[in-house]
């Protein structure tokens, strides 16, 4: 092996196992040359794009080779949804967005094209082209549920990840009538305007109304040694108060903190607090339910 065939090697590593032919050419391979290490399978032609040397190791391989070979490709969708540790996404297959002149099938890689892929849509991670969180997250709405994304931007909202603004402006630049995703996104937009009800208290509120045991509950409760501040839920006849615990809402350090404290005010004062997650109200509302009933039986059997 010259010291070509060391470079190339070493080049190919940083790039998932790959070289493009116009990095084969600066390197100082002729024609002849190249067709001789395809002949004798030292390299493996991919297309018209470039040659394999090595085989991808993983997920992050095969992202590098794509957005090596393929012209302008950027990791994309649920691939860069992985990257951004978005929660709740299978991310097995490697994505990439490239421009909707182009035409490419790649091995091993889901090939996304598009035209209205921006550069401030588009960040460097882990050594790769990939689409901001915000951009993702707009891509997401083609394939995702408005609840599903909801979900997925209350944790990165409350991780400091996400930008609200920020996710409005993406959403504007490339929505529009007919492209799929804009109406899932108008959607989650909506449900993530600042000062309006989370979801999550949404849904917690209709599965207590649902509840035949449960009795009638006044919401945004105003505390009575504190009116300036409230309880998401109360029934003030069984000092009871319910927190719909919201990633975005009480994920913050600092609120975390005030809601802990106003729960120590509370019980001082002869009150209970429930706290429920998402997962309880999705995952076990049965549970929620009967928690809620237990809390207003005990109540009421202290005050008979």
């Amino acid at each position: 092996m010259d010291s070509r065939d060391s470079q190339a090697f070493q080049l190919a590593q940083r790039q998932g196992g790959v070289i493009s032919t116009a990095q084969a050419s600066e390197l100082g391979f002729t024609p002849s040359q190249v067709r001789y290490r395809v002949r004798t399978r030292i390299w493996t032609p991919i297309s018209r794009l470039g040659y394999q040397l090595t085989d991808p190791i993983d997920l992050m391989d095969r992202l590098r080779m794509a957005t090596t070979l393929i012209p302008a490709a950027v990791v994309g969708r649920r691939s860069a949804a992985a990257i951004h540790d978005f929660v709740s996404i299978d991310a097995e297959e490697a994505h990439v967005i490239a421009h909707s002149r182009t035409t490419h099938v790649f091995p091993g890689v889901i090939v996304h094209r598009c035209h209205d892929l921006a550069d401030h849509h588009v960040t460097d991670l882990h050594g790769l082209r990939i689409t901001t969180v915000e951009r993702t997250i707009v891509d997401l709405a083609i394939e995702l549920s408005p609840r599903h994304l909801v979900w997925i931007a209350d944790r990165l909202i409350a991780e400091g990840s996400l930008s609200v603004s920020l996710l409005q402006r993406v959403a504007g630049e490339v929505g529009r009538r007919g492209r799929p995703g804009t109406r899932c996104m108008r959607e989650v937009l909506e449900a993530l305007e600042v000062g309006e009800v989370s979801p999550l208290e949404q849904r917690g509120r209709s599965l207590l109304r649902a509840a035949d045991e449960v009795p009638a509950f006044q919401s945004e409760f105003p505390l009575p040694w504190a009116p300036h501040r409230r309880f998401d839920d109360a029934f003030p006849a069984f000092r009871l108060a319910i927190e719909w615990d919201s990633y975005r809402w009480h994920g913050q350090r600092d609120r975390f903190e005030s809601d802990r404290r106003r729960d120590q005010e509370a019980i001082a004062r002869g009150w209970r607090v429930l706290r429920f997650t998402w997962r309880d109200v999705t995952q076990r509302p049965e549970q929620v339910v009967a928690a809620v009933v237990a809390a207003i039986t005990m109540a009421s059997d202290s005050t008979g």
